[in-house]
């Protein structure tokens, strides 16, 4: 295992929030439902906490499509990095086609995609460029050090963050998926069913 290990199978939403008046209401939901974390370069919130690091993207852009600005399906969690490298463009589903069996990451940092789609968001976001790939390169030793010499800042590191959402609490107009409220990373923190890592 190492820091930037793609998703086994396609994401299947876990919650269905719906009736917000802005896609920004929906932040701790998309914190939530992808795990802190980047969809595209798998960058987590643990390693940048710098104000404005974290957008919502819109996977069919909102310029081109305005009808779904606010429907939840059509959004995702995205560094600063990944969401204006996209811009308006429209690119396949990263919850389909950046898997494992699709994505590659070598220990160098490089990023290699297997699948046209997987390469195509791979070129359009830049990750191989030099930056990309030694920040990448930089955590895999960071994360190998740490698991090996001290294991404790390894799990604040590679751990979930402190400030976890308790979904059950949001004033939410509608939800077609409930059973994710039990789900969330909160109530299974509480449960003491939430790894310690991921």
């Amino acid at each position: 295992m190492q820091p930037f290990q793609y998703p086994d199978a396609p994401h299947v939403r876990l919650h269905g929030p719906s009736g917000y008046e802005s896609y920004d209401s929906y932040r701790d939901w998309l914190r939530d439902e992808f795990h802190f974390r980047c969809v595209y370069c798998l960058n987590r919130e643990n390693w940048n906490l710098q104000t404005g690091a974290w957008h919502i993207d819109h996977l069919l852009p909102k310029e081109s499509y305005p009808d779904k600005v606010v429907e939840y399906d059509n959004l995702l969690y995205s560094c600063a990095s990944c969401n204006l490298g996209k811009g308006n463009r429209e690119l396949s589903d990263p919850c389909t086609c950046m898997l494992r069996e699709s994505v590659s990451i070598f220990d160098d940092g490089r990023i290699e995609g297997r699948t046209t789609e997987a390469q195509r968001v791979i070129e359009v976001l830049g990750l191989n460029g030099s930056d990309y790939v030694e920040y990448r390169s930089n955590w895999i030793g960071i994360y190998s050090m740490l698991m090996r010499d001290d294991y404790s800042r390894f799990l604040r590191l590679m751990g979930y963050p402190l400030d976890l959402p308790d979904l059950r609490r949001k004033q939410c107009p509608e939800n077609s998926r409930p059973e994710g409220l039990d789900k969330c990373c909160f109530v299974r923190r509480e449960n003491g069913e939430l790894p310690d890592y991921y």
